[in-house]
């Protein structure tokens, strides 16, 4: 019996390009990738009933285009009604990289998906996709060290020192 499944990767949305500079929206957003239930309520969502959720990325260029196309994604959108398209294409034209930092909970319809932006240099999507996949790495390394430093704390580091010697006392 064949089980109804949607699997979902994440998407690493970018939010401008400018000749080699990509600004990626530092959020997880999950997408849903692939099903064997093409039974769509809406946008790629089906009715499976197991999903499946990978680490598998996505490269999307979203808004990562030229301003004449990013002005009509802005104007075009289903969600246009819904906030100032022009102030926001006004604020997305400012996005370099001297002005990215100070962008902070940025989505123009529910502010807190998107908290931030990352920098990146790069050749082109090859270029990107590389140093993503080092960063994806050294960031895995450093949950491995935070776990190793975990396992090396000891009872006795959570016991303020003078139960600590209270306890000591008791048992020796």
């Amino acid at each position: 019996m064949t089980v109804e499944t949607l699997v979902h990767a994440q998407f690493l949305t970018l939010f401008k390009k400018n000749e080699m500079d990509y600004f990626l929206i530092d959020a997880s957003e999950a997408f849903p990738l692939a099903t064997n239930k093409p039974d769509y309520i809406f946008f790629r969502v089906s009715s499976a009933q197991k999903k499946i959720y990978t680490q598998f990325k996505a490269i999307h260029q979203s808004w990562a285009r030229s301003e004449d196309e990013t002005k009509q994604k802005i104007e075009n959108w289903g969600h246009k009604d819904d906030f100032d398209t022009s102030s926001y294409y006004e604020f997305w034209k400012t996005i370099s990289r001297y002005t990215y930092k100070y962008v902070y909970n940025f989505h123009p319809l529910d502010a807190k998906l998107w908290p931030s932006l990352q920098f990146f240099t790069a050749c082109g999507i090859p270029e990107l996709a590389q140093k993503l996949s080092e960063k994806e790495k050294e960031k895995e390394e450093q949950q491995k060290l935070t776990r190793k430093q975990a396992e090396k704390i000891a009872l006795r580091d959570f016991i303020p020192p003078v139960l600590y010697k209270i306890k000591v006392k008791l048992y020796n």
